[in-house]
């Protein structure tokens, strides 16, 4: 039977300290959660006491942690140094996983920048392989597309599984990632969005590989960021995208991500807004994110089933 998925948001876009990520999501009625940080510590990085600490608070309060959102593989996979630390950080994340009750962690593929150009097939690969080994059979990682920043293109991540032959390597697509022009989407003629040519076409692959779904709403026309639209821009068909999603049977949590950073290509510019976040610095902001939720629901109660 189709059902509509639920919300979530991943907790350190509206406030960098855990109380107040558990009172926002509590006040908003969002009971499903993806920790990246908390009180600025990223998951991958947090000691066994702090990882049970800030496991226990959002059970007691009745939240579930849907997803670890680390940053496993946001380097250079070409640097063996590089890819010791991130080793490191996933033998933390087997205990982390266990603490919050969590079987889904987040990965990226290595940068896409001008300077650092990861091979899917020479080094990324090999990361994932090694990553498998370090993860019991329980526990799936959700490669996130992001194309234009750092990890490959929803067919290239369908090619990685293919070589990988495991069930454990999912994919997490970001709507409204856009990764390259939106008027390339237009003249597409598909749905729009960095998968549209998984959901128009592999509907059955689309079942069988999605694991994870993230809107973005970062108002940003940046070369130091990936290229994203906002919910209500029109540029992509959010409605539409979700009404897809279900089709397929796919009722994973629909996680915000209301980035909200200015235009400009100003690194300094970019910095000092992001200091200057509502909910501290380098984190979101609770209004965008309750305007966003207000967006996303609107969306939902459309969607039929």
């Amino acid at each position: 039977m189709l059902q509509k998925p639920p919300i979530a948001i991943i907790t350190d876009e509206v406030y960098a300290d855990l109380d107040s990520q558990i009172k926002w999501m509590l006040a908003n009625k969002i009971n499903v959660g993806q920790v990246r940080t908390v009180n600025g510590v990223n998951v991958q990085n947090m000691t066994t006491e702090q990882a049970k600490a800030a496991a226990k608070a959002f059970k007691d309060a009745g939240i579930k942690i849907d997803v670890l959102a680390a940053g496993l593989g946001k380097t250079n996979l070409a640097d063996r140094m590089q890819v010791e630390a991130q080793l490191d950080a996933a033998n933390r994340l087997v205990d982390h996983a266990a603490t919050f009750d969590c079987n889904k962690i987040r990965v990226f593929a290595g940068f896409r920048h001008k300077d650092i150009q990861a091979g899917w097939k020479s080094e990324v690969l090999p990361f994932f392989q090694e990553l498998l080994e370090f993860f019991p059979t329980d526990i799936k990682l959700l490669v996130e597309n992001e194309p234009a920043t750092y990890c490959p293109t929803p067919m290239e991540v369908l090619a990685l599984c293919g070589e990988l032959q495991d069930h454990r390597v999912k994919l997490l697509i970001d709507i409204g990632n856009l990764g390259f022009a939106p008027e390339l989407y237009n003249n597409i003629g598909l749905i729009g969005g960095n998968f549209a040519f998984l959901v128009s076409n592999m509907t059955e692959i689309c079942q069988a590989i999605i694991d994870g779904v993230h809107v973005k709403n970062t108002v940003t026309n940046s070369s130091l960021m990936s290229s994203t639209v906002p919910l209500n821009a029109g540029i992509i068909n959010f409605h539409q995208h979700v009404q897809h999603l279900i089709c397929c049977g796919i009722n994973r949590p629909i996680c915000l991500e209301p980035h909200r950073l200015p235009k400009t290509d100003n690194r300094i510019v970019l910095d000092e807004a992001m200091r200057a976040m509502p909910g501290g610095p380098g984190y979101g902001n609770p209004e965008a994110a309750e305007e966003d939720l207000k967006i996303l629901r609107e969306i939902l109660e459309k969607v039929e089933i």
